[in-house]
């Protein structure tokens, strides 16, 4: 139970990463 805590957390954690740098190839296009 406790890994499936920490997987999940860790899923969390790409997925934020992920997105923020999608907003920021976002930002840099929009630039353009």
């Amino acid at each position: 139970m406790n890994q499936i805590i920490k997987f999940s957390g860790f899923l969390t954690l790409l997925i934020s990463y992920f997105l923020q740098k999608v907003e920021d190839y976002k930002q840099i296009y929009s630039h353009e």
